[in-house]
């Protein structure tokens, strides 16, 4: 879950100006409606700038090169080929050993055994070579143990019970070649004045990733909005409304000029339950900049009948 859920930038003066769009139509060059039009089209620049910069990040998803589930036992990993996992070499690790270490997973405990000379440092200590067998944290639940060796950057995963080590190279030229990510052009008309309706405490619901399996995800509830008369329910993934909360949503336009795995929707519930549901900030899974994300895809509640002609469109690395 931690994977797809990003903040979306915003501001305060969203929820109170909902109503104001609805004139916009009926009444254009009134001062008011100038001016909200204006600071909101000035906010979602910002929130697409933000968006480009967070992909960017040397944290980001542009710097994975690799993702390998673990079994049990012990799983060799480094540049040589012989190992159980390879990593692609990098010019930081050409003077280390071929052989940096070995992951070992025992039940649902994966410990780090280095290498001699590896010298495998820690983000929260990297002053600090690890030198003896070292029991990390997963990303779930919580933070993952970050592991560094020179420009290498690798951490534990966990999905639904299946454990596997995340490899990035923090010095990828791949952020640098972000191209501008096209989207529809921006519209009032797919901003929705939704509810937040809760669920039962401890919900589950089945979610499809993009790996072929399915996992249970907490769920906290539904947002609720009308649209042409309808009135429709999205599940979230999250349990705490207080934190952003994740739509995964599919509609006609996917693998049409959306990408086919659908898009996301970060969303935040106001403290009466109310939510700003604009899909002019649906944005591109992990997956459409990776093959080494695990995305959610959207369950069939999620699927919506009508073709949502706002947002990130379909977005094609070969040509980037």
């Amino acid at each position: 879950m931690r994977d797809a859920i990003e903040r979306i930038a915003g501001g305060a003066w969203l929820g109170a100006s909902l109503t104001m769009f609805g004139a916009c139509a009926a009444a254009p060059t009134e001062p008011g409606v100038a001016v909200v039009m204006v600071e909101y089209r000035e906010a979602h620049e910002e929130w697409r700038q933000n968006r480009i910069a967070a992909l960017r990040r040397p944290e980001g998803w542009l710097t994975l090169i690799g993702l390998h589930w673990l079994r049990a036992g012990s799983s060799s990993f480094g540049s040589g080929v012989d190992n159980d996992l390879v990593i692609p070499e990098l010019q930081s690790l050409a003077d280390r050993p071929s052989t940096l270490g070995d992951l070992v997973l025992e039940g649902s405990r994966v410990t780090l055994e280095p290498s001699p000379g590896s010298q495998i440092t820690t983000a929260a200590a990297p002053e600090t070579v690890v030198a003896d067998r070292l029991l990390l944290a997963s990303d779930h639940p919580g933070g993952p143990t970050e592991l560094r060796a020179g420009s290498l950057s690798f951490q534990i995963l966990e999905r639904g019970g299946e454990l596997g080590v995340r490899f990035r190279d923090l010095e990828s030229p791949r952020p640098a070649e972000l191209g501008a990510i096209p989207a529809f052009a921006l519209d009032p008309k797919w901003r929705f004045a939704a509810r937040f309706e809760k669920a039962p405490d401890h919900r589950m619901v089945p979610i499809p990733n993009i790996l072929g399996r399915t996992y249970d995800q907490p769920s906290v509830g539904s947002v609720v909005f009308e649209h042409a008369g309808e009135t429709y329910r999205l599940d979230v993934i999250g349990d705490d409304p207080a934190e952003s909360l994740l739509l995964v949503v599919g509609d006609p336009t996917n693998s049409v000029t959306t990408y086919g795995g659908g898009r996301y929707l970060a969303v935040e519930v106001g403290a009466d339950g109310a939510v700003d549901l604009d899909f002019n900030r649906l944005y591109n899974p992990p997956c459409v900049f990776t093959e080494f994300a695990t995305c959610p895809l959207p369950p069939p509640q999620n699927r919506l009948p009508f073709a949502i002609e706002a947002g990130e469109q379909a977005y094609a690395t070969a040509a980037h």
